[in-house]
């Protein structure tokens, strides 16, 4: 099996097309206010490997991840758990809104669209923080063991 060679361990704003959420798994979210942070705590996949020969299904390079909105404000959630205990992100988009108050910053809405519903804010920009080398997995989801339960811290 090849290895996977984790580009950076922090990814940025700066990295938005380059990035994409698609069927990253949701475990958990934080208010964070001492540091104006919107925390989600997500399974990222940094890559989708064909199947082998043989083989029928694609499997995955997988880390979980502390992804940081900065300065947050406006948080709108708007999602429906039902019996299908499973919150993935189809797809996060952003949409500049101008200037901060101040002047410095540009602000952001970002619309976290996912399989039961959407997560909006506005921030200035977000951090997306690796807490563990990708693991090659058959799942796009890891164990909780995998990735060291639920975390929403950046290390």
């Amino acid at each position: 099996m090849q290895s996977f060679e984790l580009e950076k361990p922090i990814w940025s704003d700066a990295d938005f097309d380059v990035m994409g959420w698609h069927d990253a798994r949701i475990y958990a979210f934080a208010f964070i206010p001492e540091e104006y942070e919107f925390r989600l705590d997500v399974d990222y996949i940094f890559k989708w490997v064909n199947p082998a020969e043989g083989q029928q299904y694609f499997s995955f390079w997988v880390s979980p991840v502390t992804l940081c909105f900065e300065n947050s404000s406006d948080i709108k959630i708007d999602v429906h758990i039902g019996s299908y205990y499973e919150l993935e992100i189809l797809e996060v988009r952003r949409t500049l809104l101008g200037k901060t108050p101040n002047g410095k910053f540009d602000s952001w809405l970002f619309e976290v669209e996912t399989n039961n519903g959407v997560i909006s804010l506005n921030a200035t920009d977000y951090k997306q923080h690796v807490r563990k080398r990708p693991i090659h997995s058959e799942s796009q989801a890891l164990t909780l063991s995998q990735r060291g339960g639920i975390v929403l811290e950046k290390t």
